[in-house]
């Protein structure tokens, strides 16, 4: 896949593994930009409560679109609402690289253990404090 992480790869190589890189897809960022501005309406006005990065190619294909059409600093506003989920150290770097905050990071890199560390934080969040 082109614009991975080489993480991945060098670790594996780091514990004596031969890696063949085969692309079988390529990210993309969308170009509907008609999406993206419902999108960007929907993150204003509140009715986006999360956002699960599954990748650092993720991050940047998010940033190229958003920034056709906001500031870093207006992003960086509109993101303080939902939380964001990185799937993975690197894609929380990436993140954060970028200037943007990471809220969920889950100890299992898959989409379920997102969903589910999402699911927990949402519910920790919601419980009374004892006084």
């Amino acid at each position: 896949m082109k614009g991975v992480s080489p993480a991945l790869r060098k670790n594996l190589e780091s514990k004596g593994a031969f890696v063949r890189e085969i692309h079988v897809y390529e990210q993309q960022a969308p170009m509907d930009y008609g999406v993206a501005k419902a999108f960007i309406e929907h993150l204003k006005s509140g009715r986006i409560d999360a956002i699960v990065f599954g990748s650092s190619q993720s991050v940047k294909n998010f940033l190229q679109v958003m920034g056709a059409f906001l500031t870093q600093d207006s992003l960086q506003e509109i993101l303080r609402r939902p939380l964001v989920v990185a799937l993975g150290p690197e894609t929380a770097k990436t993140l954060h690289n970028n200037g943007l905050k990471v809220d969920i990071v889950p100890e299992t890199y898959t989409f379920q253990e997102a969903l589910v560390a999402l699911a927990q934080y949402l519910s920790n969040a919601r419980q009374p404090s004892i006084k």
